[in-house]
């Protein structure tokens, strides 16, 4: 079943990058758009909420208030998520709980709060996910780790809700033009392995192959040729594709 053109879309993480452009994206298209993030939304044409989707009270209000505005919910953008940047030896259990509490913690309980909503529109769940998903690099472990389990969680989802006409969309984007590398919280002494602030694609562009996605209902996108040769290379040449990985991390730190 198709879903309407007002079609009442929630995004969370939606206040700058690709979670706004995601936001921009579907009220363009002609949806009714809710927009929430830990802090303040500012000049975007969205219901804002402030919502941390590391707290489950906060996630079921957030969706309770959508729902009470605009008397249903369609499709659920899970895009909120953020990176720590680490040797797995210095890496910390604060900042291990914070990433999956975030990155993966977060999608289960809006999915959770959501799904009675979801199953009345026969809706869209839109998992964020990242090229990451399916390939690991070092020092950036525990992000890929919570990745690898919202992939995990995409795809044991589909499974049980396909029953009740509910779709499961996971998108991957590869590196983007965003704030998140910035952003990125950085402990310890080792070097990532990143590229810098402002390379890769825009965040217009991802949100318009989410938008596509949703419209389509399609299962898996990942989004960047090179995200999906690293993630083939991993799979298939694991030895070689290690080797240079850990030659470029020699580099960074010598």
């Amino acid at each position: 079943m198709a879903l309407p053109r007002d079609r009442v879309v929630l995004v969370t993480g939606a206040s700058s990058g690709i979670g706004r452009a995601t936001a921009e994206a579907f009220a363009r298209d002609g949806a009714r758009v809710a927009a929430c993030a830990r802090r303040d939304i500012s000049g975007l044409d969205a219901f804002c909420l402030r919502c941390d989707v590391r707290r489950p009270g906060e996630v079921r209000s957030a969706i309770d208030a959508v729902v009470a505005k605009f008397g249903a919910l369609h499709v659920l953008v899970n895009n909120a998520g953020f990176g720590v940047y680490t040797s797995i030896e210095e890496m910390t259990e604060a900042d291990l709980d914070d990433l999956f509490r975030t990155n993966v913690y977060g999608p289960v309980y809006a999915v959770q709060a959501a799904l009675p909503h979801l199953r009345k529109t026969r809706g869209q769940v839109v998992n964020v996910s990242s090229s990451l998903a399916r390939a690991t690099t070092p020092y950036s472990v525990g992000y890929c780790m919570t990745k690898h389990a919202l992939h995990s969680f995409s795809v044991g989802l589909r499974m049980e809700v396909k029953g009740d006409g509910v779709g499961v969309i996971e998108v991957g984007p590869g590196l983007t033009a965003t704030d998140f590398q910035k952003a990125a919280k950085r402990t310890g002494t080792a070097k990532p392995l990143v590229a810098e602030s402002g390379r890769g694609w825009s965040p217009e562009k991802v949100a318009h192959a989410i938008l596509k996605a949703s419209k389509r209902g399609t299962r898996e996108v990942w989004l960047t040729w090179d995200g999906r040769a690293f993630a083939f290379a991993q799979r298939n040449l694991p030895r070689l594709t290690e080797w240079g990985l850990m030659r470029w991390a020699r580099k960074l730190n010598p």
